[in-house]
C-alpha cells in the first residue's frame, strides 16, 4: 500500500485527459479496496460503533417493549400491537422532523 499512488500527479507525470465519449464513470474500485480506506479512518469506526449501540438500544426496546406495556396494564393483544406498531410511529415521526 505505501508504494501506490492516488493519481499520476503525485509522481509527477502530466493528468490524464478523460476520455470524451465514455458513458458511464470507470470501473468501480472493488469492495476490499474500499473497506481498506474505510479501515483507517476514524470517523468510519465512530459511525460504526454509533450504529452499532443505537441498533442494539432500539432492539432491545423492540424486545422489552411488549413485556412493559403488559405490566403497566395493557392486555397481551393489545401491548403486541402497540409494541408492533412502534417501529412504524418512529419512521413516520423522523420523516416529519424537519430537516437540518
Amino acid at each position: 500500500m505505501a508504494l501506490l499512488r492516488p493519481s499520476p500527479q503525485s509522481m509527477g507525470l502530466p493528468k490524464v485527459a478523460a476520455n470524451p465519449h465514455r458513458v458511464v464513470e470507470a470501473e468501480a474500485p472493488s469492495t476490499l479496496v474500499i473497506l481498506r480506506q474505510l479501515s483507517g479512518s476514524a470517523e468510519f469506526w465512530l459511525v460504526l460503533g454509533l450504529s452499532v449501540c443505537c441498533t442494539t438500544a432500539r432492539e432491545a426496546f423492540n424486545t422489552n417493549s411488549a413485556a412493559l406495556l403488559a405490566d403497566q396494564g395493557a392486555s397481551d393483544a393489545a401491548a403486541a400491537a402497540l409494541s408492533a406498531a412502534f417501529p412504524l410511529m418512529v419512521s413516520c415521526f423522523c420523516s416529519l422532523s424537519p430537516s437540518r
